[in-house]
């Protein structure tokens, strides 16, 4: 995709899309079969629906599961106790990378609102450099490899292949019960609504006589992707929820007033995503306040960008196709009625003149001219800045909430990062898995999810392996670990041929986690040195070298 930035959204001068052919793609996976790929990219990249596309500054996008990367979930009660999060963070740094291409951290709310995510990902050179080396042998000028922004491209390009044009994004939260304005990416613009996820999800279950949430989930799938929903459902959910579409549409409308104030925005298409967009009345609603603009569903979201992935999925989103205005932060919410009145307030010259002469010929008005002068100069003092304040106002109590909010939200965050970049790498889980990283096996991706409640963990485990041997005897002595008391590695990963990505799922027994890692520092301090190998993997290869000098290095 070829993007230049404009005043308002990115916009794609060119893309081109081609299948990956036979010999590059095996089992879903892109493999490294060098002449084969440099034959797909540049036919790629001479295909353009403009011509070839511009090669001169390329961004290479790795997809976040293709790298390694942890997340923790830190309640936000948690967020001001500086030992928890260093204690808590030695779990999920990486240690010992192989040299990163880059290193990304974020921090963001999860979907609940309750929680902050911290989210560490990078590239080692050993995953990234084959490609990137293709890529130059094909005269391809990399600037940059990062990650995340596929989910942009990805946006952009969905955008300009259905032929209409850049979208805001307009997000409906039910957590809640604020309006927000803000521009993310120049381009997504997200309002947030009142309502209880939860209450929601239990009502559902209850008018539909299903079990558990996932059931509800998947019914609101089905909903969303046109199956049959009896119209006595329909009937049922309408009126249940009536408020809350009171509400919604109360929102939206808010919303539409504040962006079109000044420039009206063209809509082209409405997508409607997140899961609770498929209730019953929430088509209508929208239909009636944006009549005559096509809506589309869609239970994709590989197009939102990741950061925003845990709203959608659990609120109800709008995707507006269009263009924010020039100073999309300036937003006149005044009526013209109280800009004539401000106008009309400002004092002339005349009136300070005739009201001086007044003053020197009737002392007994006097008091009065002072009074009407001073009313006068304070109206006249009713600036731009003034009604800039009045804007925001009109807009409370919603964005004095939202900006105080995100002020701190952003001073906790940066604090958060500052103890984390301090905190030692001290985990005992990701020594043990770092020391798998040898000769055929490569670690891409570790997820370490911590279930505080209980005895256990789970890993969520991505590698690169040379050969299906290579899979094999890695995931044998995984699965002879004592740390380990569950090895869930799929038939997948033993099919094909030569190099591939494998996925693997590890229960971990956090008492063995511990006495294991008690042991080791123990060993550690009896005979400080090199740290001991992890129980029941190879220890660290030596070798003693005699120097010139005939001594041993």
């Amino acid at each position: 995709v070829e993007v230049e930035t404009g005043n308002h959204v990115p916009k794609i001068t060119n893309y081109a899309k081609i299948l990956l052919e036979e010999g590059v793609v095996e089992y879903g996976c892109i493999i490294l079969n060098k002449e084969g790929f440099k034959e797909a990219v540049t036919k790629l990249l001479a295909s353009g629906v403009n011509g070839p596309i511009n090669t001169s500054n390329i961004l290479v996008s790795l997809p976040e599961e293709k790298v390694f990367s942890h997340r923790i979930t830190i309640p936000k009660e948690k967020i001001k106790d500086s030992g928890y999060i260093k204690e808590t963070a030695k779990d999920f740094i990486p240690i010992e990378l192989d040299q990163a291409v880059f290193d990304y951290k974020a921090v963001y709310e999860d979907s609940s609102g309750k929680n902050l995510i911290l989210n560490f990902v990078a590239a080692q050179k050993s995953v990234a450099e084959p490609l990137i080396a293709i890529l130059k042998e094909i005269q391809l000028n990399v600037i940059e490899i990062n990650v995340n922004i596929n989910c942009l491209i990805k946006s952009f390009h969905n955008s300009l292949n259905q032929g209409e044009g850049a979208f805001l994004l307009v997000n409906l939260e039910l957590e809640r019960d604020l309006l927000a304005i803000n521009s993310v990416n120049d381009n997504i613009t997200k309002i947030v609504s009142g309502g209880k996820r939860e209450e929601i999800t239990n009502k559902l279950k209850t008018l539909l006589s299903l079990p558990s949430n996932e059931e509800v989930q998947q019914w609101l799938i089905k909903v969303k992707k046109g199956e049959a929903v009896t119209e006595d459902q329909k009937t049922n959910i309408k009126n249940s929820f009536k408020p809350y579409l009171d509400d919604l549409s109360d929102k939206i409308h808010q919303l539409m007033m504040a962006t079109q104030a000044q420039e009206p925005i063209e809509i082209k298409t409405i997508y409607l995503t997140g899961m609770l967009s498929a209730l019953p009345g929430v088509e209508e609603v929208i239909s009636n306040l944006l009549p005559e603009i096509p809506i589309k569903k869609t239970v994709q979201f590989a197009e939102i960008p990741a950061e925003m992935e845990g709203d959608i999925l659990e609120g109800i989103g709008l995707c507006i196709n269009g263009s924010l205005p020039n100073d999309k932060n300036n937003f006149n919410l005044l009526p013209e009625t109280k800009k004539e009145e401000i106008n009309l307030a400002k004092i002339s010259p005349k009136l300070k003149i005739f009201s001086a002469i007044l003053a020197s010929l009737l002392m007994a008005l006097t008091i009065m001219a002072g009074i009407n002068t001073a009313r006068s100069y304070l109206n006249y003092r009713i600036s731009s800045q003034e009604v800039a304040i009045l804007n925001t106002q009109a807009l409370n109590p919603y964005t004095t909430q939202i900006a105080k909010a995100r002020k701190e939200m952003e001073q906790s965050n940066s604090q958060i990062l500052s103890l984390v970049a301090d905190s030692i790498p001290a985990s005992y889980i990701m020594q043990d898995l770092n020391a798998y990283n040898r000769n055929g096996v490569t670690m891409v991706n570790i997820n370490y999810i911590d279930h505080t409640s209980g005895e256990t963990s789970t890993v969520n485990l991505r590698a690169k392996t040379i050969t299906r041997q290579e899979t094999e005897k890695f995931v044998a002595e995984l699965e002879n670990s004592k740390l380990y008391l569950n090895v869930e590695s799929p038939l997948s990963n033993l099919v094909g041929k030569g190099e591939r990505f494998i996925s693997i799922n590890l229960t971990v027994d956090k008492t063995s986690v511990n006495q294991a890692f008690e042991n080791q520092l123990r060993a550690e301090t009896k005979s400080p040195g090199l740290p001991s190998a992890p129980s029941g993997l190879p220890k660290p290869k030596t070798e003693t070298i005699i120097n010139e000098e005939g001594n041993d290095v």
